[in-house]
């Protein structure tokens, strides 16, 4: 009976399962996100000066695009897997994949791990624009299907969900 409850779940209450945990998750990382960064920016602006506030802008904007390529990696894989395999790909695709990126991330410019290091450059006003317009446009599409990703399978593992 309780099995055949769940099964009754259509496409639209997925979507909108997995937009809520998006949308929670959203407004915790980013909200403490932008509260830090804003503060880092008083309190710089006090030590050093001020800071372009269209370069902020722009690198806040880039790293809150990063912060949801990760929300979205996290998403999709507790959708996807069991709660200790989901957080050990989660670290090891953000973390992990972070740091051999930053070993042997001079032989590729474009990649969704670049957008922290493409922040600092907008930030100092000298980013390559092609590669960094691709690697915006490549997290946002990764972002697009880890989402679509995460709606599907939390379609055919819905039967293991507790409520």
């Amino acid at each position: 009976m309780a099995r055949q409850l769940y099964y009754t779940f259509d496409h639209f209450h997925l979507t909108g399962y997995v937009g809520s945990k998006l949308a929670i998750l959203s407004i915790i990382v980013l909200g403490s996100f932008i509260l830090g960064i804003v503060a880092s920016l008083y309190y710089t602006s006090i030590l050093f000066g001020a800071i372009d506030f269209l370069s902020f802008i722009e690198f806040t904007s880039i790293y809150v695009l990063w912060l949801l390529f990760v929300i979205s990696i996290v998403l999709f894989t507790s959708a996807a897997l069991s709660t200790g395999m989901a957080s050990t790909v989660s670290f090891v695709l953000v973390i992990i994949v972070q740091v051999i990126d930053g070993l042997l991330g001079t032989y590729w410019t474009i990649s969704p791990w670049k957008l922290p290091m493409y922040a600092g450059y907008v930030l100092n006003g000298d980013v390559e624009s092609s590669s960094y317009i691709w690697s915006i446009l490549i997290t946002i599409l990764a972002i697009s299907f880890l989402l679509m990703g995460a709606v599907f399978f939390t379609k055919n593992n819905v039967w293991k969900a507790k409520i």
